[in-house]
């Protein structure tokens, strides 16, 4: 029998192989030779608290754990701290096979622990007698000395005492003149600096450029003193300092993910009052690298799952970790490193591909990366998808498989370590199915963790695992897809669904909790598992903000200024100025018997239309781009410069609206013949109707979850602005009620504003007629405020609405 055959059958091979597909040093290797690695791997069994190897000695040895909890360490200033635990699945050693170098960290072992080891001269034996072999260990060196090799217990010591010794201050960021050079793109180009006091201390001073800057889990607002020990995190590297030598733990591009007893609970009002259990005491393990998909039927609580796992909806109870950290108290250490892709498209149908990159990594990437480096990021990843022929195609014209693609090159400019995605193949012919499950398992070859959600089970084969759910989220099984089969009893994925119908939910949970393939998690009390008692926001001040809102007004600009997009709302002005002309003649303001009904219409229409065309042009703002919004809040994108960006385009137009219908007013004779002192207040009191129109319609469009609930609600908004504005019947004629809702009505004080800067009581009395004098009459107790108060007036009606749809925002979006 060949070897090659005896490794396919050989199922601890196949295991072995598996994890040997995560290792940086045997990427790309062909499955035979990893195959043949996997054969050579002896098992070695270590007592609880053995020291595997020390910081410094020789590395002589390759290591995959097979079972048990190890502890990584350093020492600093004579204290032992802990940098990261490894778990079954994880590796150590690789760099050893490659030649001599020492051990950067220590190693012991928490629990007993077995042990799959690989020792320099079987893998030089093995090198010799795989020739296929020899070209992966070539491009591993290759990848070393590109500096390129990330493991998980690689760990790189930065000797500053010279540069110390020379200077005061040391440079920490991306670009290549700086004395500390990580080259991760979400550390600025220049991110922080190490200095020296006179005092003989040292401190941390964040430049203000990046993603920010944290000391023991705790945002640096300007500079913060260094002691031994403390962990500091620039964008997503993480290194401990020890006074002259920060020691930087390079992890694995992937990350490991343990999930320990989630539950999650909401309110229940159907059929009965209650709580409802939508994930039911979830426990499993996700190793660095691996690609995993969360099946289950409707109600089943995958996307729930993801949610929790990514953070977006925190579980109830129970806790996530990432590498061994307490992810949800730690989140916005690992902001930066986490890609998701909802459902729902994230990206703009109306901006080209490589318009919705570029903004984007406008967004997320640090404020001082140049337009060269971006432009390079964008066409890299539009390359790495497959989609540099499409570029300049608006996203709306690509298939549904090519705008998942683009959701993905978006989440790729940050360079994720661990990537979640809900749905993504949902609605694609069989084809592109498979395309995009090939593609996510390439990018987990890359040494991603992949982890999404589907109800196709078709392609679920191309996984590492998957995790089965039955409803109401209990956990029916996890592992390989070929154990998945053979578990269920099945010949095929589709089939599991029948089986998950023969019994309850409650009881697939509890046979599999009870089968030796139920995960026994091992995770907590690692580094940084007490630091951080609460999520600290990422608040980078006014220059942030700023920054923010020029990219996301000029992101606003461009897409509105597409013609589709524009002339929907030029019209409707133009439409209705013809209306208004047809309706009123020229000449109203003249003395005469009709003269005062007719200007007494005229102004209350101007004022209500400019009302309605804020409603009409920001009804649909926010809720059509919600999921986009949901996901760049998650990479630190502010409320305030979003619904700004939103405003202050509008306003402008609004303006321009106001002042082109005015002028047409006036040109037809349908205004009164008068000058500044006449028109320089009323175009300020319908630019700020107009406003508190465009205010009230963006509150609207925060609030809702669809499009056509948007719409709905225009009515309830319009009909008192008809009703309440003292037009139909004056304000002191109405009743109690009437007279409180008009208060609260934008188009009231608006209307008052117009009639008083056009002296409309004037033409009452001017007019002669009984219907003037009961019309002066009948307004004796209106329009008789400066204009300052209405003014005042409706600029609450501009804020009040702007304020609280940005406090309905991030309650939302949090």
């Amino acid at each position: 029998m060949a070897r090659g055959e005896a490794v396919q059958k050989d199922p601890q091979a196949i295991e072995r192989a598996r994890f040997l597909r995560r290792v940086e040093l045997f990427r790309g290797a062909p499955a035979a030779v990893l195959g043949e690695v996997a054969r050579k791997l002896q098992p070695v069994e270590v007592a609880a608290g053995e020291v595997l190897f020390r910081e410094g000695d020789t590395g002589d040895r390759f290591y995959i754990v097979q079972s048990g909890t190890l502890a990584v360490t350093t020492t600093i200033g004579g204290e032992e701290h802990e940098l990261t635990r490894l778990f079954a699945g994880e590796f150590l050693g690789e760099i050893a096979l490659l030649g001599e170098s020492e051990r950067t960290a220590t190693v012991r072992t928490l629990s007993d622990a077995v042990l799959l080891t690989l020792d320099p001269e079987v893998f030089k034996e093995l090198v010799a007698d795989v020739p296929a072999l020899e070209a992966v260990v070539a491009d591993a060196a290759k990848r070393r000395q590109s500096r390129s090799l990330r493991t998980a217990l690689e760990i790189e010591h930065r000797n500053l005492a010279t540069l110390m010794a020379q200077r005061d201050t040391i440079s920490i960021g991306r670009n290549a003149d700086n004395d500390l050079v990580f080259g991760s793109p979400n550390v600025a180009e220049h991110h922080a600096e190490v200095c020296k006091r006179r005092d003989g201390g040292v401190e941390l001073v964040d430049l203000g450029h990046g993603a920010g800057t944290s000391v023991n889990g705790m945002l640096v607002r300007g500079s913060v003193t260094l002691k031994d020990g403390d962990e500091v995190v620039l964008g997503d590297q993480r290194f401990l300092f020890n006074g002259t030598n920060p020691i930087t733990l390079v992890e694995p591009t992937g990350i490991r993910i343990d999930v320990v007893g989630l539950t999650k609970t909401v309110r229940a009002t159907r059929p009965v009052k209650g709580e409802r259990r939508l994930l039911n005491e979830v426990s499993l393990s996700i190793l660095p690298g691996e690609f995993v998909a969360i099946v289950g039927g409707s109600g089943a609580g995958k996307t729930t799952l993801l949610d929790a796992m990514a953070g977006l909806r925190p579980a109830t109870s129970g806790t996530v970790y990432y590498n061994g950290r307490d992810y949800y108290r730690c989140i916005d250490d690992y902001r930066h490193v986490l890609g998701y892709v909802p459902q729902d498209d994230i990206i703009h149908g109306e901006l080209a591909v490589a318009q919705t990159l570029w903004y984007s990594a406008r967004l997320r990437l640090p404020r001082d990366t140049s337009k060269e480096s971006i432009a390079t990021a964008v066409a890299q990843r539009l390359d790495d998808l497959g989609l540099s022929e499409r570029a300049a195609l608006p996203v709306s014209r690509l298939s549904g498989g090519q705008r998942k693609r683009a959701s993905i090159a978006i989440e790729l400019l940050t360079e994720p370590r661990v990537f979640f995605l809900d749905e993504p193949t949902s609605g694609l012919d069989p084809a592109t199915d498979r395309q995009m499950m090939k593609l996510l398992s390439t990018l987990a070859e890359d040494g991603r963790t992949v982890v999404l959600t589907t109800h196709a089970t078709k392609n679920v084969g191309l996984c590492d695992k998957i995790v089965v759910l039955a409803r109401d989220g209990n956990l029916a099984f996890v592992g390989p897809p070929a154990a998945a089969l053979e578990y269920f009893g099945v010949e095929a994925f589709d089939e599991i669904y029948d089986c998950l119908e023969e019994g309850s939910p409650e009881q697939w949970g509890a046979r599999f909790r009870e089968s030796p393939s139920y995960p026994r998690v091992e995770a907590g009390g690692g580094p940084g598992g007490d630091v951080g008692t609460e999520v600290v926001g990422r608040r980078r001040g006014l220059r942030q903000v700023l920054r923010q809102f020029r990219v996301l007004s000029a992101r606003n600009f461009t897409i509105h200024r597409k013609p589709q997009n524009l002339m929907p709302l030029l019209m409707q002005p133009v439409v209705i100025s013809l209306l208004i002309l047809s309706l009123f003649h020229s000449g109203i303001w003249k003395p005469s018997r009709d003269a005062s009904t007719a200007a007494l219409q005229l102004v209350y229409t101007f004022d209500f239309v400019m009302f309605l065309f804020g409603l009409l042009f920001g009804a649909q703002e926010m809720v059509r781009e919600s999921s986009i919004f949901r996901r760049e809040r998650t990479v630190d994108v502010r409320v305030l410069p979003y619904l700004l960006s939103k405003a202050t385009f509008l306003a402008p137009l609004l303006a321009l609206v106001a002042t082109a219908m005015t002028t047409v007013f006036w040109l037809t004779g349908r205004l009164p013949d008068a000058g500044l002192d006449v028109y320089l207040p009323l175009l300020l009191t319908l630019m700020l109707t107009g406003w508190a129109g465009m205010a009230m319609s963006l509150l609207i469009s925060s609030a809702v979850r669809t499009s056509q609930q948007a719409t709905d609600l225009l009515t309830p908004w319009i009909a008192p602005q008809v009703l309440f504005a003292g037009a139909l019947f004056a304000v002191p004629s109405m009743n109690v009620v009437g007279r409180a809702l008009s208060n609260v009505t934008a188009v009231r004080w608006s209307f008052e504003a117009s009639s008083h800067v056009t002296h409309m009581k004037d033409l009452f009395t001017a007019t002669g007629s009984e219907v003037g004098r009961a019309l002066s009459t009948q307004y004796a107790a209106s329009f008789n405020g400066a204009p300052a108060r209405y003014w005042v007036i409706l600029a609450c009606f501009v804020i009040i609405p702007l304020v609280v749809a940005g406090r309905v925002l991030s309650s939302k979006t949090r």
